[in-house]
């Protein structure tokens, strides 16, 4: 007596099956990315990554990351070589969303800094953070436009120190917009919004 006959499932139909399930896991995945970022080691590498040409370290405490949501980035610290802290902010947010900024990223849109702490040292004509930034401000432009921000400062604080006179400041409660257009020949627009206090105006180190 022969033997029923097994159902012969189709290769190409088997194929497709794997190929939807693997669509529906990548989709998966890059929908839930920049909560996996925010959530693991992945998020300091990809500080680490994209502060490559600061002279000296960038270090993000925290994040809150959505494809559809304003980004923000929690416990900012930017250190010169020595670990010295140039700026702290316990937050800082991007306007626009990472899919608005992928689909078009001409204008980053405007990034807030809350109650952020900027130590400032002034040698000659050079500033520390000019020095961290230099690969920035410094670089050879490649074209007529850039990737234009609008930067906003809430309720700062800044320490200056002057050294060549030895005299330090403290200046509380900066709060002011800085505009850099996208044009590079185009001059940027700084705008102080609250007026702030001055403590220790000239005294000496």
């Amino acid at each position: 007596m022969s033997e029923p006959s097994k159902p012969v499932v189709s290769r190409s139909f088997s194929w497709r099956w794997r190929a939807l399930l693997a669509g529906v896991a990548f989709g998966a995945i890059l929908g839930f990315a920049p909560t996996i970022v925010s959530k693991t080691p992945l998020l300091g590498w990809l500080v680490a990554a994209a502060s490559g040409d600061v002279h000296g370290t960038v270090h993000v405490g925290g994040a809150q990351l959505s494809w559809f949501h304003p980004p923000v980035l929690l416990d900012v610290e930017l250190r010169d070589p020595q670990g010295r802290v140039i700026i702290a902010a316990p937050r800082m947010e991007l306007s626009r969303s990472l899919v608005a900024v992928a689909l078009d990223s001409r204008h980053l849109g405007t990034l807030t800094f809350d109650e952020p702490r900027v130590n400032l040292t002034a040698t000659g004509d050079d500033t520390n953070l000019e020095q961290a930034l230099a690969a920035f401000i410094e670089g050879e432009p490649t074209s007529r436009y850039r990737t234009g921000l609008d930067v906003v400062i809430d309720r700062g604080t800044l320490h200056l120190v002057d050294e060549d006179v030895k005299e330090r400041w403290q200046v509380r409660g900066v709060s002011g917009r800085v505009r850099v257009p996208r044009e590079r020949d185009a001059a940027t627009d700084i705008h102080v919004i609250r007026e702030a206090e001055i403590d220790g105006a000239g005294r000496r180190i």
